[in-house]
């Protein structure tokens, strides 16, 4: 049997409970809003958002600045009819094409490409031309029209002279920023975010933390969405209050006296954030809208390409590492071969077969393994039994042919020890960046045998191995 220890790499522990929702972006929207006229617009279009547009404010890295120190000559967009429109920068004019989808504006033409948000005669341009600088922009007119139509008096009335309203934002003592009012008036009650969230999953470097997981070690962050653009982030019990809108939250102040700020994504029920080469998602609290219901969502579909990522024959090798305690010391470092069948139903249910080759005792090899392919997330999540410890939820991902996982194995007592594996399909020929790297000579020693014979090679294995499965059409 081919079966040996090989000293251990250095491996980081992921760091997430302080700083977790850090990001180092260039560009932060806190807006400032002045009420100015616009000029002269299609009288004869239908569509209310008609008409020119011209730049109040500009902000660049959370600082306001002035639009004529970016943009000499002011900046304008006038939509027209059919799509049409034109863009002044400066001195320079381009003729463009827009469209609008929802709130979501795009306009492109004669070198220019702009995209943002339009709503109730207000425009939010984000990153202009590249510069990273936002722009507010206004049409009293096409203001006007929304209000007449019965579709934005709410945001005409806000953008007015009289009263506390969004003229007055970014000024000293004006209360709430600009971010929080655009949000509110672009996003409104109706927004998607709206609601509580919590932390589902952190990714980095491949690697996978499941919630159970992140708890366990102590880490867990929530989020809150106000419909006013504002809300609060609960990390380590920590509760910082935070602005959000357009795809990005902002935490003005963290624990540090530090701004934090960085986009997100809605998939489904879940929030993403993308901080550096780490992607957290979180849940939404209560299903859909935040609201919760008598009735079962239906189960998710499994596709036949999830399915196929991960059906089949396994083997490859684990790396023990980061023991704490003595229970698991004499792991520390070591590797050695594993192998896995996953076999599925026409549903997508799985069978899970795992076993690694270092112990003879089937007490210290996988147990009591279970298995789910999410379609949501894309991955296989799997828990049992590793050594004398227990493996809680653990995500397991399938990239070009490699099966992948990290995950923690804890001992009743508290002590645990970090587990790392990688697998490819028999005779499939392993990658020079794949890791742990499976050694070469491991792989002709095996090369040409079944998993049966793989198995019968490792010795003493675990009972329970399914037949083959034929689902996806792996051999």
């Amino acid at each position: 049997m081919y079966n040996e220890d090989y000293e251990s790499e250095t491996e980081e522990e992921l760091v997430v409970k302080k700083g977790l929702l850090r990001v180092t972006c260039a560009l932060m929207v806190l807006l400032s809003l002045l009420l100015t006229a616009c000029g002269g617009s299609d009288k004869d279009g239908d569509d209310p958002n008609l008409g020119v547009y011209t730049a109040k404010s500009a902000q660049m890295s959370g600082f306001d600045i002035d639009v004529e120190d970016v943009f000499d000559g002011g900046f304008t967009i006038e939509l027209k009819k059919k799509g049409k429109g034109e863009a002044k920068i400066g001195d320079e004019e381009a003729n463009i094409k827009w469209t609008l989808e929802g709130t979501t504006f795009h306009a492109k033409g004669g070198g220019v490409e702009l995209d943002g948000k339009l709503k109730g005669g207000i425009m939010m341009l984000e990153d202009v031309m590249g510069s990273g600088v936002t722009l507010v922009l206004e049409c009293e007119e096409a203001k006007a029209a929304a209000a007449s139509s019965g579709k934005g008096k709410d945001d005409a009335d806000n953008a007015s002279n009289g009263g506390k309203d969004i003229s007055d934002h970014g000024k000293s003592g004006s209360g709430e920023s600009g971010a929080s009012q655009i949000a509110a008036l672009l996003n409104g009650g109706s927004a998607e975010e709206v609601g509580d969230w919590d932390l589902y999953t952190v990714t980095q470097d491949g690697k996978a933390y499941m919630k159970n997981d992140l708890r366990a070690k102590g880490i867990s962050s929530k989020i809150h969405i106000d419909a006013d653009g504002t809300g609060q982030i609960e990390l380590a019990g920590s509760v910082m209050d935070m602005e959000w809108g357009n795809g990005q939250i902002v935490v003005p102040e963290n624990e540090e006296g530090e701004r934090d700020e960085y986009r997100y994504s809605l998939a489904d029920d879940y929030l993403v954030l993308v901080d550096g080469d780490m992607v957290l998602a979180f849940e939404r609290v209560g299903g859909k809208s935040g609201a919760a219901s008598d009735d079962s969502p239906a189960p998710a579909e499994i596709s036949e390409a999830l399915m196929a990522k991960y059906e089949g024959d396994w083997h490859g090798i684990i790396l023990f590492s980061n023991a704490k305690g003595s229970t698991f010391a004499d792991r520390d470092g070591k590797k050695c071969d594993v192998a896995a069948r996953i076999a599925l139903d026409e549903n997508g249910n799985v069978t899970p077969y795992f076993a690694e080759a270092k112990d003879e005792d089937t007490e210290y090899n996988f147990r009591n393994m279970e298995a789910e392919l999410d379609p949501d997330m894309d991955y296989m999540y799997i828990s049992g039994n590793l050594l004398t410890g227990k493996i809680d939820t653990a995500a397991v991902g399938e990239e070009n042919g490699l099966l992948h996982s990290y995950f923690t194995i804890t001992a009743d007592n508290g002590d645990a020890i970090d587990a790392e594996f990688a697998m490819r399909h028999p005779d499939v020929p392993w990658q020079s960046d794949d890791y742990p790297m499976y050694p070469k000579e491991g792989f002709e020693y095996y090369k040409g045998k079944s998993l049966e014979q793989v198995l019968a090679d490792f010795g003493n294995m675990p009972a329970g191995l399914p037949g083959k499965t034929n689902i996806t059409g792996w051999e």
